[in-house]
């Protein structure tokens, strides 16, 4: 018999670098981004495999072009662009 490794709310938290209140937000919430999970009686539970997949997925997903990874100018006086950013 194959057993699943299951991870509390807890642990994905601790994963994703976010609180548990966030967690369950983020649940709540229709359109946000959390990985699938199941119900066992008023826990929630998400599969490790699941989890593991829902990374690798977003990971894909991930636009280089996005602002949050472009390089934004700095404070302070503009430099003068070298050889290799023209």
């Amino acid at each position: 018999m194959d057993t699943e490794t299951l991870l509390t709310i807890e642990e994905i938290a601790a994963r994703l670098h976010i609180t548990v209140g966030t967690a369950r937000n983020r649940l709540s919430s229709e359109n946000s981004e959390m990985p699938p999970s199941i119900r066992s009686g008023r826990r929630r539970l998400f599969l490790l495999s699941k989890y593991n997949k829902w990374i690798e997925d977003l990971d894909a997903k991930q636009n280089p072009n996005c602002q949050i990874h472009k390089k934004t100018q700095g404070p302070g006086r503009p430099r003068k662009l070298s050889e290799a950013d023209k």
